[in-house]
């Protein structure tokens, strides 16, 4: 296996634990974690499908735009599927960065399953070798 893949599977086995830690904390009523590892579940595999095309980036409006410009806009990945995206982005830098900001269990339930479909489809590219 080299680097390249060693560090996709890498990418995906994070996005997968944050997924998990998203659930625990919507389970226990951790509003603020949850909303924060739900965006990391994104992040992380977005980070793989990046990894996959050589564009790497610590910037998170970096990968957000070079993905949105790649998948988005070229219709790869249908803009209501990666909508999550970008909501999940804007709510965890309000969960972490304004002190009022609560996240809402219902809507973190329906993000967490929306993002489930999103990570699926950027799964699929990978395997196929978008």
């Amino acid at each position: 296996m080299d680097d390249k893949t060693i560090l996709i599977k890498n990418w995906l086995y994070k996005s997968d634990q944050a997924l998990k830690e998203t659930l625990i904390n919507i389970e226990n009523n951790c509003m603020l974690s949850a909303q924060n590892r739900l965006y990391y579940t994104i992040f992380y595999a977005v980070s793989a499908l990046a990894q996959s095309k050589g564009f790497i980036t610590s910037k998170h409006r970096q990968l957000l735009g070079w993905f949105n410009k790649e998948y988005v806009k070229t219709g790869i990945i249908p803009k209501e599927k990666s909508g999550v995206y970008l909501e999940a982005f804007e709510f965890r830098q309000k969960s972490d960065y304004t002190i009022e900001f609560e996240p809402d269990k219902e809507k973190l339930e329906k993000m967490t399953e929306e993002a489930q479909i999103f990570i699926k489809e950027i799964k699929d590219l990978l395997n196929n070798g978008e």
